[in-house]
């Protein structure tokens, strides 16, 4: 990743980006891991480069494409997988606000079941002395927003249960 350094509002993803996933690094088997990072500023550029562990599985979205559905099987341990995952980061005050196909990858090729979730560049948290995460920030891939997103609501990780 490389920003300009003017462009104080990339500057801040990407540092926002590489402080989370310092945060959540190798502390759970279901997100990708960082093996190394390195940042720099070089003439007028912030560069931050890391370097993630190789799913050579590639993502979802593309192995849904090149193979149609998944069975239900599978599709149940890649759901109980993410929502462990989502769990996790949650109660680290973490949203990522981006869970997409394109952001589960597959550790390997064989089996649909090795998925990690990846790119935390939208990611959003919160104070530890703040009870909730919300935000009313419109972001994520325009095909998978929720409908809180959509109507311009506050959203966070906190949620009535209905009874």
């Amino acid at each position: 990743m490389c920003c300009p350094l003017k462009k104080t509002s990339h500057y801040n993803c990407f540092k926002r980006e590489l402080f989370i996933m310092k945060t959540i690094n190798n502390k759970h088997p279901y997100i990708v891991k960082i093996l190394d990072y390195h940042e720099k500023i070089w003439k007028k550029y912030y560069i931050v480069k890391l370097i993630l562990e190789y799913c050579e599985g590639g993502n979802l979205f593309e192995y849904i494409k090149i193979n149609g559905s998944c069975t239900h099987s599978e599709a149940r341990v890649i759901i109980i997988k993410l929502t462990k995952t989502i769990q996790y980061i949650n109660s680290l005050k973490i949203m990522h606000r981006d869970i997409k196909p394109e952001n589960i990858l597959l550790r390997t090729k064989d089996n649909i079941k090795s998925v990690v979730l990846s790119d935390f560049g939208l990611a959003k948290i919160t104070p530890s002395n703040q009870s909730v995460v919300k935000s009313r920030s419109v972001c994520g891939s325009d095909f998978y927003l929720a409908p809180e997103i959509i109507k311009n609501k506050e959203y966070g990780i906190k949620v009535k249960k209905k009874k």
